[in-house]
């Protein structure tokens, strides 16, 4: 069975079911990481930042998943959160 498309996925969470944002996380949950692993070039020891920073991050995108556009761009979206938030982080600790 082929996997559902993101921007279905998108209409289910805005017509109200939450579990059809889990694949997504699951499905993005790596280019998320990718991203803020880039912005902060996390060590082993730092990888609690980076699922903190991750889960943040998916905290975001589901709260403002209306504000979506593009819903077949599920992935640059999140990465670009993602990426804002390690920055932030960065600028705030002096990472």
């Amino acid at each position: 069975m082929a996997p559902v498309p993101d921007d279905i996925l998108v209409r289910r969470v805005l017509a109200g079911d939450k579990e059809a944002f889990q694949p997504l996380m699951e499905r993005h949950a790596g280019l998320v990481y990718a991203a803020i692993y880039g912005v902060l070039s996390l060590r082993a020891k730092e990888g609690d930042v980076a699922l903190e920073l991750m889960g943040d991050t998916f905290l975001t995108a589901y709260e403002s998943l209306g504000t979506l556009h593009r819903r077949d761009r599920v992935g640059p979206w999140l990465y670009r959160i993602a990426q804002r938030k390690a920055v932030d982080l960065a600028r705030k600790s002096h990472w």
